[in-house]
């Protein structure tokens, strides 16, 4: 949801190059560092739990996804979001009735991969006890429970590839409906 205005106010082709340009220097800055040093300063600074797991994977996913959505943006067509203009809209109003049904499909399969990322990654967040079964992960193998800890990597195995699954099936849907 954050990375729709974050990618709106980072394109070149529907805000001005003062708006867009930072805003793309702080996306680029969102994710320059991976997830799993996001949530190693989010836990310095924040304590443990999953809520510093949740918000560390949000501020990467946000540059990232940002970054991958202002490029959604740009590529569109822009003649419909141009007559706009002319009839005289708003910027905002051509975003909204021009540019982001256009970029509709784009749009979703950047955010299925970015939630096929932040599955895969919450496992290891919890690694460094910001939360979730990758905590529990690593209490089983400090424990040498290693029976549990299998366990754990088939739940991540069967999560990961149900999203996969929910992921390829949206995405051919997607596929038909533009034919």
């Amino acid at each position: 949801v954050l990375s729709i205005p974050a990618g709106m106010l980072a394109s070149a082709s529907i805000m001005p190059r003062y708006i867009a340009q930072p805003m793309r220097w702080i996306l680029s800055f969102c994710r320059s560092m991976p997830a799993l040093v996001w949530a190693l300063l989010f836990v310095a600074l924040y304590g443990f739990g999953t809520l510093t797991g949740i918000i560390a994977l949000t501020v990467y996913s946000v540059g990232y996804l940002g970054k991958l959505f202002a490029e959604s943006f740009e590529s569109i067509d822009h003649r419909s979001s141009q007559v706009l203009a002319d009839l005289g809209a708003s910027r905002i109003e051509q975003f909204f009735h021009a540019v982001l049904p256009s970029a509709r499909v784009l749009l979703v399969a950047n955010a299925l991969f970015i939630l096929e990322y932040n599955v895969r990654s919450a496992a290891i967040l919890g690694i460094v006890d910001a939360g979730g079964i990758g905590f529990y992960l690593k209490q089983y193998l400090d424990l040498r429970e290693y029976q549990a800890a299998v366990v754990c990597v088939v739940l991540i195995f069967i999560t990961v590839s149900l999203v996969d699954l929910l992921s390829q099936r949206v995405r051919g849907k997607l596929s038909v409906g533009r034919c």
